[in-house]
């Protein structure tokens, strides 16, 4: 067996993939993580959805893995194997989702915190508005209502009840919807990296031993403030892990990926891996590990999980901009999915397996298990 064939078999697929595209289990899970309450800078609060990661976490046996709060940085981690000072492998996916604050509460005018990405033609469809309570000490929906975006202004109705304040966070809302395994919605983005990583991270836990016995660490981050003005600096809370954390290997990046005309993924065709965002203005993975990841998803092909198609296309930006410039960036993988930034965001139940899946196997051979790899790669 090679040794890229080799780090396919490193884990025991049996138990360390509890998530199937035919278990209503990942469905389930996601679609909690969809409706859970997740504006920029707030996604740690109670209330919100560091809090129901924190409950998935109990419920599939992460619970002593997982900090709410880490190093009071706004993320949330779930850190398995050895126990050392840094992780091999750091893995950041974002919480966050596209957030609006409130310019007028009279008129109910709001302005992005967060790349816009609407029809030009003007855009409507459910929100709500979200509110730190202090007499809960959560983060609540104040209001439920309507998102509009009309003559180059955008504005939030409210509906039968409630009171628009200039400190509310107004996100999109809908109702997921599952039909022939691709599900719609919103907060898909980031949702599905969410998804991605925590699976990676059940997948981890069953071989808590093994990682242990190899001396190696994972940890799993789910930042917040990676929403953020394409134009400025974004990814705040990845960018704040940098005050504690300094991976031996580096960083992988896990964030949907957008299917359009300049990108040649494909929904329904397993994972995305890119090696570059941005077109050059954000991270550039390094050409040994961008060969890796290639020759790796040729070999995989031979497997029955693990599926993934490189990106050579356009990828956006994400939490790279925030940690690439202080540890490398090892690859960015995630679920492809159209219509970012929408309430009708798609993407393939399907694909969410094969990307747990590939990010479990791509974490393994970067984290340097398999001595032959690290030879010849020149991890």
């Amino acid at each position: 067996m090679t040794a890229l064939s080799a780090i396919f078999s490193w884990i025991k697929t049996g138990s360390a993939f509890p998530f199937s595209s035919s278990d209503s289990a990942l469905t389930e899970t996601l679609i909690r993580l969809l409706d859970a309450n997740a504006p920029r800078a707030g996604c740690a609060l109670p209330g919100a959805i560091g809090e129901v990661i924190g409950r998935l976490a109990v419920e599939n046996g992460l619970e002593a893995y997982f900090t709410p709060n880490f190093a009071n940085t706004g993320n949330a981690v779930i850190v398995i194997g050895a126990s050392k000072p840094q992780p091999d492998v750091l893995i950041a996916a974002h919480m966050d989702r596209p957030s609006f604050r409130v310019k007028d509460h009279k008129t109910g005018e709001i302005y992005p915190v967060c790349a816009l990405r609407l029809p030009e033609d003007g855009y409507r469809c459910a929100a709500k508005a979200l509110r730190f309570d202090a007499t809960v000490g959560a983060i609540v929906a104040a209001s439920r209502g309507i998102f509009r975006a009309e003559g180059g202004k955008l504005r939030y109705e409210i509906g039968e009840s409630g009171e628009l304040q200039l400190l509310d966070t107004i996100v999109m809302d809908a109702v997921p919807h599952v039909e022939r395994e691709i599900i719609t919605g919103t907060g898909l983005d980031n949702c599905l990296g969410v998804m991605s990583a925590f699976g990676a991270a059940v997948a981890f836990a069953h071989e808590q031993d093994r990682l242990i016995a190899a001396n190696k660490q994972i940890m799993i981050a789910f930042t917040d403030e990676e929403e953020g003005i394409p134009e400025v600096f974004f990814g705040h809370g990845a960018a704040r892990l940098s005050t504690v954390v300094r991976p031996i290997a580096g960083a992988i990046i896990c964030d949907a990926q957008t299917v359009m005309s300049e990108t040649n993924i494909e929904i329904g065709q397993g994972a995305a891996h890119g090696v570059i965002s941005g077109g050059g203005k954000g991270a550039l993975v390094a050409p040994n590990f961008a060969a890796l990841a290639a020759q790796l998803i040729s070999v995989g092909k031979q497997f029955p999980y693990g599926s993934a198609q490189l990106n050579t296309g356009y990828l956006s930006r994400s939490d790279d901009m925030g940690m690439s410039r202080w540890t490398r960036i090892l690859g960015m993988i995630g679920v492809p999915m159209r219509d970012p930034h929408t309430a009708h965001e798609s993407a393939s139940i399907r694909d969410v397996v094969s990307t747990i899946e590939w990010l479990t196997v791509f974490t393994l051979a970067v984290s340097g298990v398999i001595p032959e790899i690290n030879q010849a790669y020149r991890l």
